[in-house]
C-alpha cells in the first residue's frame, strides 16, 4: 500500500478529527470524574464553561443551559464531580471537549453541608443532654421527697 502525504488545510484537519471522534461510540456516552477548575458561569446564556482535572491531566468542558438548569447544586472551583456526557471536537478551534449532560457532586455532602450537619447534630445532642440532666435532677428530687415523706 503506497501512501503519499497530501497537503490539507487546518479546516480539513479539524473536520476529519471531528468526524473520527463523533463516530467513536465509546466517546458518545462518557462518565468522567474530576475536579472543577476555570469555572465560568455565563448567567445571561445559562451556559457553564469549565475544566475538569485530575492529578495528571485537564480537559475542557461545557454544560449548556438546557442541562445546567437541572443542576441541584452550585458548581464551584475545586469541587469534585461526576459528569455524564460526550466528547466532541469544537471544529472552529480544533479543541476537543466534554459536552456535559449531567453533573453530580462526587461527595454526598460538600464542606458547607458537612458543617451544617455537624452543627445541627451538636444542637440536638445539647438538647438531649439538657433533657437528661433535667430528667435525672427530677428523679433525684422525687427520691429525696420520697425519703423525706418516709416512703422508702
Amino acid at each position: 500500500m503506497d501512501f503519499t502525504p497530501k497537503i490539507i488545510t487546518v479546516s480539513q484537519l479539524n473536520y476529519y478529527l471531528k468526524s473520527v471522534i463523533d463516530n467513536d461510540q465509546r466517546l458518545q456516552f462518557v462518565l468522567l470524574e474530576g475536579e472543577i477548575s476555570n469555572l465560568t458561569d455565563h448567567y445571561s446564556s445559562g451556559h457553564i464553561y469549565l475544566s475538569l482535572k485530575d492529578k495528571k491531566s485537564v480537559v475542557r468542558a461545557v454544560m449548556f443551559s438546557y442541562a445546567a438548569k437541572n443542576l441541584k447544586f452550585k458548581p464551584e472551583n475545586g469541587m469534585k464531580v461526576l459528569v455524564r456526557g460526550r466528547v466532541a471536537v469544537y471544529e472552529p478551534s480544533g479543541q476537543y471537549q466534554m459536552y456535559i449532560e449531567d453533573m453530580q457532586p462526587d461527595q454526598i455532602f460538600d464542606e458547607n453541608q458537612q458543617e451544617q450537619i455537624v452543627s445541627t447534630f451538636q444542637k440536638i445532642l445539647n438538647r438531649f443532654r439538657e433533657f437528661f440532666d433535667n430528667f435525672f435532677e427530677m428523679i433525684f428530687e422525687l427520691l429525696r421527697f420520697d425519703e423525706i415523706m418516709g416512703n422508702n
